[in-house]
């Protein structure tokens, strides 16, 4: 049986992989440039 903590945290990791896929199908349905979607991952300061 797997540890609560760690239930809690493959849950979290699953959900935030769910979000990142939705989240890049939307942009490719809706034609957004590929900037939009690198940008949202490059999080550096300029």
């Amino acid at each position: 049986m797997l540890s609560k903590e760690f239930r809690v945290t493959f849950v979290v990791g699953i959900v935030l992989v769910l979000f990142a896929l939705g989240l890049h199908a939307v942009l490719k349905y809706y034609n957004a440039p590929a900037d939009v979607e690198h940008g949202l991952i490059n999080i550096s300061r300029s």
